[in-house]
């Protein structure tokens, strides 16, 4: 009879399990359509209507506080057009570790994770209505507060594309993003960067720039984390040839063809202070630049006046400062075509050393940005510069400070015949030059030490000597023999600047008037 009681007694304890149990899932099932519902209730209710979305499956798992949906398409309205400004296309979007403790009883969204698989994105700027008031509004007008342990996204595309025929002006492909500790809440979501974070890592492949409508920017990998940036194998590149480029041209315009393995940013910061954009670094690097420039004089000049750099870093809309940058092992090459009938001149500088300094606009008065270049001019002729200034300053005032050594005149001729209709014999063996300028003029003094210095004009065929008149001319010059003592002939620059010229134009300006001055002057200190 005991046997039989403990027998019937277990019997009952297995059956309340078993009924306990099947609530438990019941309920749990009953949770689970009701938690799922309250999903789609709360997207419906919240999600602003501007907002329009769509997915192909949602699946919610309470025990894991886990949220998926699968084949995702959003598209962004603009609030006053009511045009699809953003449209957005996901494999999959998956919330991990949501706290239902949190969302319920302290109005707080918290989860672990958020993934998002595969994002396409397109976005079409000329959609979006220029709004006039100065507050700033966020994409959704936020009631909870938000925090998420960690965003990642992976395999994401991005195109930026003009409306009228949808050609991008903005691609990136294989981008993969990861932050942590994200938050945002009612207040931080109208700010101009509407999260707040511990730390990010961001990299993208392939991207494109349409830079306007003759260059475009292209760039193998592109990787930022929140100290430092790389950027690999950049190219900028003008659209069209030379030859067609000026045939499209009605002003004066540079074909450039720029190439940079390899440049990198380092502890770098950005964000708003005071609703002004900043932008630290403390180093950036270039290598291996390769940049040429080619310009065809015989379009119209571009008549527009230009800047010296210190008014651009002035007046940039935004505060920057960058500490230091190191240039090494680049080459800079300048074509310029002044007939069409001959080869265009050229003039090359490789073995390129730069290094700047403050490039900022932000510090304090009578500091200064300084560039000091080495390296050699036409592979041959050892070259420096020395160039400073301080942004502070209204009138663009600076000092620019050039060495020269060992130049054969026979170097230089592939680009005087062309250009100046001139060729030279003999050799600059020293030349000494500093001038101080502002926007408007420029003195300084020069020193050379040259020998057997002569000229020779050419003809119009650029074939042939002008015998006669390099003979006139050349009584005017002084070969190099009447020099001081040390060999030296020295001379005087005054310079007057073209203000629809550029600085290098400003610089060979007074490069030519100290020239002139050495050769043909008395050659006196």
């Amino acid at each position: 009879m005991k046997k039989k009681a403990e027998k019937t007694k277990r019997h009952r304890v297995y059956k309340i399990l078993l009924v306990l149990g099947t609530l438990f899932l019941l309920s749990l099932l009953f949770f689970q359509i009701q938690a799922k519902s309250a999903v789609q209730t709360f997207l419906k209710k919240k999600i602003p209507a501007h907002l329009i979305y769509n997915y192909d499956q949602l699946d919610v798992n309470l025990l894991t506080g886990s949220i998926q949906f699968s084949k995702v398409d959003l598209k962004i309205r603009d609030r006053d057009t009511t045009l699809n400004h953003t449209v957005i296309k996901i494999d999959d979007v998956t919330i991990d570790g949501l706290s239902y403790w949190q969302f319920f009883l302290r109005n707080t969204i918290k989860a672990k994770a958020l993934s998002i698989e595969s994002p396409n994105v397109t976005y079409y700027p000329s959609r979006t209505f220029r709004k006039t008031s100065d507050k700033p509004k966020g994409v959704v007008n936020l009631l909870k507060e938000i925090a998420i342990g960690k965003i990642a996204i992976t395999n994401g595309s991005f195109n930026m594309a003009y409306q009228q025929d949808d050609s991008i002006r903005i691609r990136a492909r294989k981008m993969n993003f990861s932050l942590t500790n994200g938050q945002t809440n009612p207040r931080i979501i109208e700010q101009k960067i509407p999260i707040v974070y511990d730390s990010y890592d961001f990299s993208a492949e392939e991207l494109f720039v349409d830079l306007g409508l003759f260059e475009t920017v292209k760039a193998k990998n592109l990787m930022i984390s929140e100290t430092n940036a790389k950027l690999t194998n950049l190219v900028l590149q003008s659209k069209y040839s030379k030859t067609a480029l000026s045939k499209i041209l009605s002003k004066e315009r540079d074909h450039i063809d720029l190439k940079v393995p390899e440049c990198s940013l380092s502890n770098i910061d950005f964000g708003f202070h005071e609703n002004r954009f900043f932008f630290t670094s403390e180093l950036g690097e270039v290598s291996g630049l390769d940049l040429n420039i080619y310009r065809d004089k015989l379009i119209a000049d571009d008549q527009s006046q230009k800047k010296l750099y210190s008014s651009v870093i002035r007046e940039l809309p935004f505060n920057l400062r960058i500490d230091s940058v190191a240039l090494a092992n680049s080459t800079i090459k300048y074509e310029e075509n002044t007939k069409s009938d001959t080869k265009a001149g050229s003039l090359f500088f490789n073995d390129l050393n730069v290094g700047l300094k403050n490039i900022s606009n932000t510090y304090a008065v009578g500091n200064e940005t300084m560039a000091k270049v080495a390296g050699k001019l036409m592979g041959i002729a050892p070259i420096t510069v020395a160039y400073s200034f301080d942004m502070n300053d209204k009138n663009d005032s600076f000092k620019v400070a050039t060495t020269l050594f060992g130049l054969d005149g026979k170097d230089i001729n592939s680009f005087l015949r062309p250009n100046v209709n001139v060729q030279i014999k003999g050799k600059v063996n020293e030349l000494y030059f500093t001038a101080y300028g502002n926007r408007n003029f420029a003195n300084g003094t020069m020193k050379m030490k040259y020998e057997d210095l002569e000229f020779e004009l050419l003809k119009k065929d650029r074939l042939k000597i002008n015998k006669v008149l390099s003979a006139i001319g050349n009584l005017f010059i002084n070969d190099g023999s009447d020099a001081d003592a040390q060999g030296y002939r020295y001379g005087a620059i005054e310079v007057e600047r073209d203000p629809s010229k550029s600085l290098f134009n400003y610089f060979w300006s007074c490069t030519q008037d100290g020239l002139l001055s050495t050769i043909m002057g008395d050659g006196k200190k």
